[in-house]
């Protein structure tokens, strides 16, 4: 799988055991693409799935990547900052 795949299933991950901002850190400094759209899942970004996720640390840490389009829209119309709240993560919104 690519770099982008690869981060994006980082974020994807719920369980936050199994989740390892570390490797989120490795994966965009070898050039993961944080804007990066799943085609095959609605236009999802890694940065929507650490906020719906509840990622907290992942979510600051993209955040802070220069070119992160934080207002990137799904292909079904969703934010990442729509999905926080959709699964009761509103407090990643603030």
């Amino acid at each position: 799988s690519t770099l982008n795949e690869q981060l994006y299933n980082e974020c994807d991950k719920e369980d936050e055991k199994e989740h390892s901002i570390s490797f989120v850190k490795s994966l965009v400094e070898k050039g993961a693409d944080v804007n990066w759209k799943n085609d095959n899942y609605f236009n999802l970004t890694a940065f929507m799935r650490a906020c719906a996720n509840n990622h907290i640390e992942t979510v600051k840490y993209l955040l802070s990547v220069s070119n992160i389009n934080v207002n990137s829209i799904s292909s079904l119309r969703w934010s990442a900052f729509y999905l926080a709240c959709k699964y009761g993560r509103s407090y990643v919104v603030k």
